[in-house]
């Protein structure tokens, strides 16, 4: 019965993980009502004594308090209660990892690395052949994979496929097989770069120095990565045209001002705005809509920059408890006076940061509380990594396992940039996972600390 238990959980973990790389919400609703009953049937009372619980606990409830007064509709208010989908996340994660089995999980960590494989592969096909699996084209020069008309391929390979993909980095580097590791954190970086997703890219970038930082002692293969990577790139700048233009050379040259570009409204569906990880607003512009003005001389004159101003000033009239949970949508039309040449288009569903949208529809309690939860997180990833080198146990399952997911947390929570919804079926599932995900690890990795010290 207890080996069923385990089987289960470990399903249902990678059905969670499959459903993001196909971007299906209503697999992801699935693998979560699941979840759900799981969580609830093996639900251990003794969860409520751990700190990043209650806290998280608080802002739900506060959350649903603050809608529930709201001025919202009856059928928006209902909306807050699915915050509690994340709550029993949280709870099945902590089930999961104490549970974890080494052998499985690596063996299904492997299994879906092929995914990851035939995806990048399509990625290349598409941009270097014009040949994609499934027929479909590019669209203004963006990878699109199989994701037909959406531009999320290089999301999917950066913030899905990270997971399995670092952590055979790391166990290729721990076993000296450098021109294995070199090879696959190549294809993997690289792919994100062609797919034409600039914020992606730049979070990849990111990713990269991180890595470099964590594995600085293995300096024969970063050497090596980081020589063919730039060659990669620079090759790729130079000689890549798309209708008779360098493309790549040309796009990113653009991303570099974008603090100058002014670009024409995207009314978009919320489910094409869930879909995209980062809703960068740089990567949703078509290069035929950019045009840089030249009375434009606030990083606030474009779209992305009124939702921030929109969103700041609805956090000033609902100061401590903000407006409701989904309230962007519907007061935005109140802020027309906000100091922006875009401010005809500053509504959307979400305002595109999400430290933002905390702060306008949870107030500065729910800021507090979300920037408590993470900040506890991160202190206690960084201090028990810290232990981990010290004690020489860096090439553990399990604490390579936390620094492949601490990578991603940090590419979540880094604060200059646009996101998704913190709430939404998609972007929100993912974000809380990783730091649910990494909370229970850190207690696993407390344990093992523990353990070590005492032997």
């Amino acid at each position: 019965m207890i080996k069923i238990h385990k089987d289960l959980n470990l399903y249902i973990f990678f059905l969670l993980i499959f459903s993001f790389f196909i971007a299906s919400p209503l697999i992801i609703n699935l693998s979560l009502f699941v979840i759900g009953i799981i969580s609830v049937y093996f639900f251990d009372i003794k969860l409520f004594k751990k700190k990043e619980i209650i806290i998280f606990l608080i802002l739900i409830l506060l959350i649903l308090l603050t809608t529930m007064f709201s001025d919202m509709e009856t059928m928006s208010k209902l909306y807050s209660l699915s915050w509690l989908k994340f709550f029993l996340l949280f709870i099945f994660l902590f089930q999961f990892t104490n549970e974890m089995n080494e052998k499985k999980f690596k063996k299904y960590s492997k299994f879906f690395l092929y995914f990851f494989y035939i995806l990048i592969l399509d990625i290349f096909l598409q941009r270097f052949l014009g040949y994609e699996l499934f027929n479909n084209q590019l669209i203004e020069g963006r990878s699109t994979g199989p994701y037909t008309n959406k531009l999320i391929p290089g999301a999917i390979i950066l913030f899905v496929g990270f997971l399995p993909f670092f952590f055979k980095i790391q166990e290729y580097v721990s076993k000296n097989k450098f021109i294995k590791a070199t090879i696959i954190s190549n294809i993997f970086f690289i792919s994100i770069f062609i797919t034409g997703e600039r914020m992606n890219t730049l979070m990849s970038f990111f990713a990269i120095l991180l890595i470099t930082l964590i594995l600085f002692r293995y300096k024969k293969f970063l050497i090596s990565f980081l020589i063919i990577y730039i060659l990669s790139i620079f090759l790729i700048l130079n000689n890549y045209e798309y209708d008779g233009n360098k493309y790549f050379a040309s796009r990113f040259n653009d991303f570099l001002k974008y603090s100058k570009l002014s670009t024409k409204s995207m009314n978009k569906s919320e489910n094409s705005e869930s879909l995209n990880l980062t809703s960068s607003s740089i990567d949703n512009i078509s290069d035929n809509e950019i045009s840089i003005k030249k009375n434009e001389k606030s990083i606030f004159d474009n779209p992305w920059g009124a939702h921030y101003l929109t969103a700041f000033e609805i956090w000033k009239d609902h100061l401590f408890f903000g407006a409701g949970n989904k309230s962007f949508r519907y007061n935005c039309v109140n802020y027309n006076y906000i100091k922006s040449s875009k401010k005809n288009v500053r509504c959307s569903t979400h305002p595109h940061n999400i430290y933002l949208e905390i702060l306008s529809e949870f107030g500065l309690i729910g800021f507090i509380l979300f920037i408590s939860l993470n900040l506890m997180i991160l202190y206690k990833s960084l201090k028990y990594l810290k232990s981990c080198y010290k004690y020489k146990l860096i090439n553990n399952f399990n604490i390579r396992l936390l620094i492949s997911v601490f990578i991603i947390f940090i590419l979540l929570i880094w604060p200059i940039k646009s996101t998704g919804r913190i709430s939404s079926t998609f972007y929100g599932t993912i974000y809380w996972f990783y730091v649910f995900f990494l909370c229970t690890l850190n207690y696993k990795l407390k344990k093992i600390l523990t353990n070590f010290k005492i032997k």
